[in-house]
């Protein structure tokens, strides 16, 4: 006697709401880089891919771990996710431009992957990981942080058009201005970078009340260079309340020249070092329009 047995596969039906819950620390990190750090919606939504396919290589709880980091950490995150994009999408001259410009330390990813992964090691990879890359666009990171990148691009547009009418504005007190541009600049573009003399060290504490003393209450924030115990930090970044505040202290000059304390202390406006897609990643993510996302994504092509 024969049993025959059959076994029916069933393929379960996740609704949106149960999709994104599950991806609830993935949104929270997009929702960091878009609206707490204003990068672009399109980039970050790569970076994201960049993440998630890192996690998939054996670099467990990536995201979990970059989310609760002080936001310049995770800024620089999206920066080093960015030099490997540029490898990956970029070719041979893509690698070799980021070799040489310097935009080769990812350190922060190697320490947190808790793996030997270099900017040689994606770009090897790199035929791998756009087909990987790309798979995760269209089928977690579109679905998943679609409405996101939408109210991203909306609040983008609507910061813009603030500014531009924000210039013809002059009842507001220089305070209120302050606090309004806070709001609507990037960090970067309202931080001093300071450096101090070996042999002579400067604390946290010390910096904000110096700026906030002779510049009024200007300081939103200070990111200390990370150095060992007992050893000290040489530079620093302060990120102010307004670009006008960093015009006011550097008063027409690159760089300026203060004693803290009776020890001397060199600012400059920063300018940061981000690296920059090439063409074909960026329309990679441009390409998850409303209309494909309507119909599951199923027709998107990435390829």
């Amino acid at each position: 006697m024969y049993v025959v047995v059959f076994h029916l596969k069933m393929q379960a039906v996740i609704s949106n709401d149960e999709f994104t819950l599950f991806h609830r620390i993935d949104r929270d990190l997009y929702t960091k880089l878009v609206f707490n750090l204003d990068r672009d919606p399109e980039e970050s939504m790569l970076v994201m891919a960049f993440f998630l396919w890192l996690e998939r290589l054996g670099c467990y709880n990536l995201v979990f771990d970059i989310v609760p980091l002080p936001l310049p950490m995770v800024n620089m995150f999206a920066d080093e996710a960015l030099a490997c994009l540029g490898c990956i999408y970029g070719g041979d001259k893509a690698a070799a431009a980021s070799s040489s410009s310097g935009n080769n330390d990812i350190s922060l990813l190697r320490a947190f992957s808790r793996r030997a992964i270099s900017l040689q090691f994606f770009h090897a990879e790199r035929a791998t990981a756009i087909e990987s890359i790309n798979k995760i666009l269209r089928e977690v990171c579109g679905r998943a942080l679609w409405d996101i990148m939408e109210r991203a691009r909306a609040t983008q547009r609507s910061n813009n058009n603030k500014l531009v009418l924000g210039t013809a504005s002059s009842s507001a007190s220089s305070s209120e201005k302050d606090s309004q541009v806070q709001v609507l600049v990037h960090p970067d573009n309202r931080t001093m970078f300071i450096t101090f003399s070996k042999g002579y060290p400067v604390s946290e504490a010390e910096v904000k009340e110096f700026f906030n003393r002779s510049f009024g209450e200007c300081v939103e924030s200070i990111q200390m260079q990370e150095v060992a115990p007992n050893e000290q930090s040489l530079f620093a970044r302060v990120v102010l309340c307004s670009p006008q505040k960093v015009d006011m202290i550097l008063n027409g000059s690159e760089k300026v020249k203060f004693a803290i304390n009776g020890k001397h202390v060199w600012s400059r406006k920063f300018v940061p070092k981000r690296p920059v897609l090439p063409p074909a990643a960026t329309a990679t993510a441009a390409a998850l329009m409303p209309q494909q996302l309507a119909n599951m994504l199923g027709s998107l092509s990435l390829q």
